[in-house]
């Protein structure tokens, strides 16, 4: 874990080194199986017991490691969420510690799952410490390596399904990102703001409301979890059905686009979609560097509105703080089409920001990417400025 929270620090204080960050992590992931951490075989349901080669055993837990360490990073994005749900994961695996009689291991969870229950008295919403990725590669780690462990114990057939299954709105998450991504046509690995606690606050919930409704979600999986280790996996196709029911209800209710709208791209060919988000994440880049190069936030309200313009959209309204900009294109509206996104500013600062675009002029799946796309280069660039003030 220590080499995780080396990595998360160095990614914390220099930003640029993030590219670096998966190849860093790798390496911490594989010397930890190279001091006995290792998946070698896990039971699933029908197939029974699944034994992994050597060589297999240390690439499938190299990726699990990796894949937790990041999905707990995903949901960092609101206070309280990477924290809480890892508290709730802690519960079950200690659970399954006890259950197996390991003092020792059952001990350490006892041990992190006091120290969050103490950071998050200070980290729930109105926060006044973060996690930072240090902390959140930290927790991620520690899951994933802990579900491994308590895998090992032969008589809890369930060990690795239980803790996994507490882990699932991260991964639903990072399911839906993928998902989205795929049907735009988005880079995978690119930087994102369309977790599942964005769109629930730009559904109109407060921080401490998107909170409350994310742990419900959580306690359902984690029911689910328990259900499975407490009927020793007799229940686990009737559990995985009832989950799989409750996501596709909370997709459903959320929408996999949030807003309702049709993915439906036959009037853009694919190469017209690419080239178009291609561009918008040039002129994003662009956005980004411009900010280091203005000394007040009209001079780069005004670099904003020639990227908006250059995307073929129409307007765009800016609030935050007592502060409204507005730009228009003067381009013809036809069937108006609207995207409202919620950002950060520098020092944290919300920011509500509506782009607009024309229906007749541009497809709606195409409009919705780049007024995300827009909307991500907006905070990217509010970030990296040299901290003028939004006035």
């Amino acid at each position: 874990m220590g080499g995780m929270f080396t990595v998360g620090l160095v990614q914390d204080f220099w930003p640029r080194l993030g590219r670096f960050c998966y190849l860093a992590q790798f390496a911490v992931a594989l010397a930890a199986i190279g001091s006995g951490l290792r998946m070698d075989y896990f039971h699933l349901p029908v197939m029974g017991v699944v034994s992994l080669s050597p060589l297999v055993a240390t690439i499938v837990t190299a990726f699990w490691l990796v894949l937790c360490t990041n999905v707990i990073g995903l949901v960092n994005g609101i206070e309280g969420l990477a924290g809480g749900i890892s508290l709730m994961v802690l519960g079950l695996t200690f659970d399954v510690a006890h259950a197996s009689g390991d003092a020792g291991v059952a001990l350490f969870i006892a041990g992190m799952a006091g120290g969050l229950v103490s950071f998050l008295w200070y980290n729930f919403p109105p926060a006044r410490i973060a996690l930072g990725k240090n902390g959140t590669y930290v927790l991620g780690m520690a899951l994933g390596g802990l579900s491994i462990e308590v895998s090992h114990k032969g008589a809890l057939q369930f060990a690795f399904l239980a803790p996994t299954l507490a882990m699932g709105l991260p991964f639903l998450d990072m399911g839906m990102i993928l998902a989205r991504r795929l049907i735009r046509g988005i880079p995978i690995f690119r930087a994102n703001r369309r977790q599942i606690h964005h769109q629930l606050q730009e559904q109109g919930l407060d921080p401490v409301q998107t909170l409350m409704v994310l742990y419900g979600v959580s306690a359902c999986f984690l029911t689910a979890g328990f259900v499975v280790m407490w009927t020793k996996g007799q229940l686990v196709p009737l559990v995985l059905a009832l989950v799989a029911v409750l996501v596709l209800l909370f997709m459903r209710q959320l929408s996999l686009d949030s807003r309702g709208r049709s993915t439906d791209t036959s009037r853009e060919s694919p190469s017209v979609f690419r080239r178009e988000i291609k561009n918008a994440e040039i002129l994003g880049k662009w956005l980004s560097l411009q900010s280091t190069r203005v000394n007040d936030f009209d001079e780069f309200w005004t670099r904003f509105c020639y990227v908006i313009n250059d995307l073929g959209l129409t307007g765009a309204e800016l609030q935050a703080n007592g502060l409204d900009r507005y730009f228009s294109s003067g381009l013809p509206t036809g069937d108006g089409l609207s995207s409202r996104h919620r950002i950060l500013g520098p020092g944290g600062v919300p920011i509500q920001i509506l782009i607009r675009g024309d229906s007749d002029k541009t497809h709606g799946t195409l409009f919705y990417t780049l007024a995300e796309l827009a909307a991500e280069a907006l905070q990217s660039g509010l970030q990296r400025s040299r901290g003028f003030k939004l006035e």
